[in-house]
């Protein structure tokens, strides 16, 4: 299960990454829309010295707060982002030599360039990664502020970047498209991680605790709290286990339970946001 998940991960982050690299250098860079965050930066940085590659700016630009993070937020945070930005970075590049520009309706250009940046961010984010930037700065900012929102820390990162394109590319129309890009590049993840990949709540009435929990922390590497409770009608003790999973593990684990107490009851309950380890 482990193999299969790490399989999983790296498909996600490179299909992230070819998404991605479409939206910048098909629709992006040709029609000056700024995408927020460091790729927005990257991509100001290549109108005013076009020698500088958009990916290679990016990563960096990355590379402060991957030392800060090293120390702040743990080597197994720092060396997953940092994967995952250096395969987003080649992606970006590469693209920029495979893809071929669209010049067409600005309009249509900003709208497809938040579909597919917002699909690839969001294949990442569903890996348990990030691609560092403001996603790493906004994280950073938490720990001095944690009643902070991550969103909106993130949000007011990219409200400055694509305010500034308006000085970079001398016209109000380019902060315009990217306002559209970024909203319809935020309703695209939320479609990619909470309609494709919300996570799930599980409630387990059983009467065999120990085999299910050494199944659920064996087999699916997933932590699981144990709750001594007593039925209402029936009067009988039994145990309620709680588990937090992936929705792609939700039927593996009701079908595993089954298995292992065909008398277990039960419930499947979506998880708005799970934080902790695991789910980070």
């Amino acid at each position: 299960m482990k193999l299969r998940r790490v399989f999983s991960d790296v498909f996600l982050i490179l299909s992230g990454s070819v998404l991605f690299s479409v939206a910048v250098n098909m629709f992006a860079v040709p029609n000056e829309i700024v995408q927020g965050g460091l790729t927005g930066i990257s991509t100001m940085l290549n109108h005013i010295f076009p020698v500088i590659p958009v990916g290679l700016s990016v990563f960096v630009l990355n590379i402060p707060l991957f030392v800060v993070s090293f120390f702040r937020l743990g080597k197994a945070f720092v060396f997953k982002t940092l994967l995952t930005t250096t395969v987003f970075s080649v992606f970006i590049d590469a693209g920029a030599v495979l893809i071929s520009p669209y010049r067409g309706d600005v309009l249509l250009a900003s709208l497809f360039c938040g579909v597919l940046s917002g699909a690839g961010l969001g294949a990442v984010l569903l890996a348990g990664s990030t691609t560092g930037g403001t996603e790493t700065a906004a994280l950073l900012v938490r720990q001095k502020r944690p009643f902070a929102s991550v969103g909106s820390i993130m949000l007011i990162f990219d409200l400055v970047v694509i305010t500034l394109s308006w000085a970079v590319f001398g016209r109000l129309e380019s902060v315009m498209y990217a306002a559209v890009t970024l909203f319809v590049s935020s309703k695209t993840i939320d479609l990619v991680l909470y309609g494709a990949g919300h996570s799930k709540l599980v409630f387990i009435i059983t009467d065999e605790p120990e085999a299910l929990t050494k199944m659920i922390t064996g087999s699916l590497k997933r932590g699981v709290t144990s709750i001594s409770v007593t039925g209402g009608y029936t009067g009988e003790k039994k145990t309620l286990l709680l588990c937090a999973v992936r929705a792609g593990e939700a039927a593996l684990l009701n079908r595993m339970t089954k298995e292992t107490d065909p008398n277990a009851f039960s419930i499947i309950a979506e998880a708005g946001e799970v934080f902790g380890r695991g789910f980070g």
